[in-house]
């Protein structure tokens, strides 16, 4: 799922399970902004964890929009993950980790993602 990644970014995450990768909050910030210039999946969701890899009651959720484009939907859900990350940082500091998921509009479409 994470092959679109150069191998710098992909290497700072942690294997969660045979599901999840997972990466500090602040190097999320680099995934967003690598994906925001190659526009090349849709950032669906991520759940939050703490220093201690456990899940926490904190998550983020794009709504795909069906009636916009796969590059306007990939624009808005990094705009949208990013701002979160940002304002989660300032108020909760950098000691989380996310495992986000990200995906194609097609898939989305097939699967009736919401």
């Amino acid at each position: 799922m994470w092959g679109f990644l150069p191998i710098s970014l992909y290497n700072k995450s942690i294997y969660y399970n045979e599901y999840e990768n997972a990466w500090r909050i602040k190097d999320m910030i680099d995934i967003i902004d690598f994906m925001k210039n190659n526009k090349s999946k849709i950032l669906l969701c991520f759940d939050i964890l703490d220093n201690n890899m456990k899940y926490t009651s904190y998550q983020w959720a794009y709504k795909v929009d069906y009636l916009k484009s796969e590059t306007d939907n990939c624009l808005m859900s990094y705009e949208q993950a990013m701002l979160f990350v940002v304002e989660f940082i300032n108020n909760h500091g950098e000691e989380f980790f996310l495992t986000p998921f990200v995906h194609s509009l097609k898939w989305c479409i097939e699967n009736n993602i919401p």
